[in-house]
């Protein structure tokens, strides 16, 4: 199910899932902002945002790119290239551009980056929750073939495999997402860097399993791993550790 029917209007349920994921992520740092700096972080956290959707676009069109290489004729029809141009996201791509964007604009505004990285965090997890639970109704990102609890099976015609049972991998993950954004917001704010640290590993490590019980193949591979799992692997793994180290040796400067 791609679409729901409000008042007569046909709306996108995975768009409506990502505006939910938005408003979402905004309540979130309503709660875990600082009062004085709330317009700042929602500037912030906009231009956050921008970086996101042209990370993830970027990201997608890299992994499909033998794909439309191979059908290239396709380019001179306006529907193919404006399907590529709405359609298909890689939330890592999204990840990296969203921190690129908070990144150039603490640094126009001399924020501390790491600081406001911290605030923001819990917002990633809450929008990658939503999102996911928008790519469970549409089909993509779907599981590999299962027949335990809880398995999915989707109409012949829709992205996923139709009426084959699949390991409900989206929901999973969302669920996961919700976890860590508890953790997040529970945690509160602690030592400089510890918070993004945390949510890059946590994020990392999810990630990467899960990718093993993904059953679409429009996700690029090397040496049997897909893009997502060597982003996880030689990137956001890495540098969580390296910013929860940095907290704890700074907290143990200033001891």
């Amino acid at each position: 199910m791609e679409y729901v029917t409000v008042f007569g209007i046909k709306l996108p349920i995975y768009g409506l899932c990502v505006l939910a994921g938005i408003f979402l992520a905004a309540l979130a740092l309503l709660v875990r902002g600082e009062k004085k700096e709330r317009d700042l972080d929602f500037l912030t956290f906009l231009c956050g945002c921008v970086g996101l959707y042209v990370g993830a676009k970027l990201l997608y069109l890299i992994t499909v790119a033998p794909e439309i290489w191979a059908r290239r004729e396709l380019l001179r029809d306006p529907e193919f290239v404006e399907a590529l141009i709405t359609g298909g996201f890689v939330f890592y791509g999204g990840l990296l551009g969203g921190i690129a964007g908070i990144a150039i604009y603490c640094r126009c505004m001399k924020r501390r980056f790491i600081k406001t990285l911290d605030t923001l965090v819990p917002c990633f997890a809450i929008g990658q929750a939503a999102g996911r639970v928008g790519c469970n109704f549409v089909g993509c990102c779907y599981g590999v073939p299962y027949d335990g609890p809880l398995a999915r099976v989707y109409p012949v015609g829709e992205h996923a495999m139709g009426g084959v049972p699949l390991f409900p991998v989206q929901l999973t993950e969302a669920a996961l997402l919700l976890v860590i954004f508890v953790v997040l917001m529970a945690l509160g704010r602690r030592r400089e860097g510890f918070a993004s640290g945390l949510y890059l590993v946590l994020s990392a490590v999810t990630r990467f399993l899960l990718e093993f019980l993904r059953g679409d193949a429009e996700r690029g591979f090397l040496f049997g791993l897909a893009t997502s799992q060597w982003i996880a692997l030689l990137i956001l793994l890495p540098l969580g550790i390296f910013l929860i180290v940095r907290s704890a040796r700074k907290k143990g400067s200033e001891t």
